[in-house]
């Protein structure tokens, strides 16, 4: 009796270290997945960066403004979803990822450098076209934070009723690049959150949608 009683413990050991051992590996394998599908679509941000920026090249050496205004204003808005999409990606994957959150700070300083090239592209739109967007820098930390999170729902509301008059760009503060800190500086960046609202409006603390439709 105590033979049979050992090995079917035996056997229940075995059977919940296959368990949980399935367990790990199937959550590895959705993990790298996820990795596989935002890296896919980093990637793909970034020739259609690359392309534009060559475009822009090709029409100023050869072509004339008014074409390259037309280039860039028809694709200013199908970029802008693509990047909202990639930061949703991003966003998810710090929330379901189990195992490869060390590519998370990769992942975020590409999006992060592609996001601020895109800003500064809608930047010399405003310059050269006829692009009335208004563009926002929100400097935000991934700390505790109840004055980001406030602020970004309401970032968030304005951009779902105005996608196309409003293009904000998030910057993690405590990210290490080399451009946050320019912008930091460049901004006099002191206190989280700031909003840089077309290049010249600093708001610190919480801007109400009220305020931020006064620019829009």
């Amino acid at each position: 009796m105590g033979k049979i009683s050992f090995r079917l413990y035996l056997i229940a050991a075995f059977l919940t270290i296959v368990v949980f051992s399935s367990g790990i590996l199937f959550g590895w394998v959705l993990d790298s997945n996820r990795v596989t599908n935002v890296q896919s679509q980093i990637d793909d941000l970034a020739i259609n960066f690359q392309n534009l920026d060559l475009e822009n090249s090709i029409y100023q050496t050869f072509g004339n403004g008014t074409f390259v205004c037309s280039i860039y204003l028809s694709k200013a808005e199908s970029l802008s979803k693509q990047t909202d999409q990639l930061a949703e990606e991003l966003n998810n994957f710090k929330q379901i990822n189990q195992f490869q959150l060390s590519k998370l700070d990769f992942f975020k300083k590409r999006y992060t450098v592609m996001n601020l090239q895109f800003w500064l592209q809608l930047v010399n739109l405003k310059k050269n076209c006829d692009y009335n967007s208004t563009t926002i820098l929100y400097f935000y930390t991934t700390k505790p934070c109840d004055e980001c999170v406030a602020q970004g729902i309401v970032l968030d509301t304005l951009k779902r009723k105005s996608p196309e008059k409003l293009m904000i760009f998030a910057i993690d503060s405590d990210l290490d690049l080399g451009v946050v800190t320019l912008l930091k500086a460049k901004y006099n960046v002191t206190k989280i959150p700031t909003l840089v609202i077309n290049e010249k409006n600093k708001i610190e603390g919480v801007a109400s949608q009220a305020t931020l439709k006064e620019y829009l």
